[in-house]
């Protein structure tokens, strides 16, 4: 693969994961309006703090592309046309609110590491540090939300 397939094949997997992670952002974002149950303060509380985490990421990916000499996506259709996550719980249970989200998770956490073999691939050094701070993050609430599901609360 030339540089130019290799450029042009890291702005596609940021752009699949920048779609992905507006998917998660209003997916977390309306599980924290609409969690019920006897956990709904701390759920509402951890909902919250996932994001605002995941939503502060939003302008770094999408600047990861410009500084790729991309457009960054910012149309509805076009987050639709290029994300990965295609099914999320639409309800206010916080059990399937949790595993609906560490679903989309694992795919975000796959689209972060196929960018950054890509990154690594194409010489993005800057680009592939960023990439493993992200990472980094989405493991910490794929570990804290999979504890949540191991409680005997439920």
């Amino acid at each position: 693969m030339g540089k130019g397939e290799k450029s042009m094949d890291l702005v596609n997997r940021i752009k699949t994961l920048q779609a992905d992670i507006v998917t998660a952002y209003f997916q977390i974002h309306g599980y924290h309006w609409n969690v019920e149950g006897v956990l709904f303060p701390e759920m509402h509380s951890k909902f919250l703090e996932i994001y605002e985490d995941v939503y502060g990421s939003i302008d770094d990916i999408s600047e990861m592309l410009r500084k790729l000499n991309s457009q960054a996506p910012h149309l509805l259709e076009q987050f639709i046309e290029n994300r990965n996550i295609s099914q999320v719980y639409y309800g206010n249970n916080f059990k399937d609110q949790i595993e609906s989200f560490l679903n989309s998770n694992d795919i975000v956490l796959k689209d972060i590491e196929l960018a950054h073999e890509s990154a690594d691939q194409s010489g993005e050094i800057g680009i592939a540090s960023d990439l493993e701070i992200r990472h980094s993050m989405h493991k910490k609430w794929k570990w804290q939300l999979s504890s949540i599901l191991k409680s005997q609360v439920m």
